[in-house]
This record gives C-alpha cells, structure tokens and sequence, in this order.
C-alpha cells in the first residue's frame, strides 16, 4: 500500500513540477525533441547572454544549454541532461518563442525519464529523486 500510494505521489509530482498530464500530449521520443530544439534555438537569433560574474564573460546561451542537455541525454547522465534543461529555461536572456520550445523539450524529457523509471531504470530513478529533491529546494 506505501509503494503505491508512492508511485502515485511520484506521477502527481510529474503533473505538477512539469505541467505533464499523461496521454494528453503527443508521444515524443526525448532525444528527437531535444534534436528539434537545438535546431530551432540555433535558427532563431538568440538574445546577448549576461555575463557570468566569476569571468565577466557572456554566460553559456539557451541554445548552448540545451545542446548540452542533448549530449547528457543521449549519454545516459540525466541528472545532468535535466540540469542543462532547467539552466535554459530559466535563462535570463530567453525569447518567448526560447521559453516555449525549451519547455516542450523539457516535457519530453521528462516523460521519457519517468517511464525509463517505470521501467525499472535506476539511472532514470535517480535523476528523478535529484529533480524532485531541487524543485523542493526551491
């Protein structure tokens, strides 16, 4: 009864963290979004990026961000592929046309994390609990 009503808590949070309602969005294979996003950041001309204060240096873009989280994804390091993913979405210097394909992006990565985590994939798992864990933080 504890593991279920947990498995439930886990899908709500799904819901609620990331805007998700299963079967209501169209089925998007993780990578091939990230893939369409990168490609759509890099086509649309990206505000300047503020300077990271350690360097004085523009910081990393939207577009280079979600390049990142691709590499992550498709190397199987999610933690670091969702980490990527929050930086670009909440990148002070995002477009709205950014905000919006950076979202679905990220829609589909997390489905796709928490069915790999349905699954039985312990990486996919721990990415999960991390995710959770930061957005409490917050």
């Amino acid at each position: 009864m504890k593991k279920s009503l947990q498995k439930n808590s886990t899908a709500l949070l799904l819901i609620l963290a990331t805007g998700i309602v299963p079967g209501c969005q169209k089925k998007t294979d993780a990578a091939t979004e990230l893939e369409r996003t990168v490609k759509t950041l890099a086509a649309t001309p990206a505000p300047v990026a503020p300077t990271t204060p350690s360097s004085g240096l523009p910081g990393p873009t939207v577009s280079a961000e979600v390049g990142q989280a691709l590499t992550a994804f498709k190397s199987g390091n999610y933690s670091d592929a969702i980490g990527h993913m929050e930086m670009a979405r909440t990148h002070p210097a995002r477009t709205g046309a950014e905000t919006m394909a950076v979202q679905d992006a990220m829609a589909a990565v997390m489905a796709d994390l928490y069915t790999r985590a349905a699954n039985g994939d312990a990486v996919a798992q721990q990415a999960i609990k991390q995710y959770q864990e930061n957005r409490n933080r917050h």
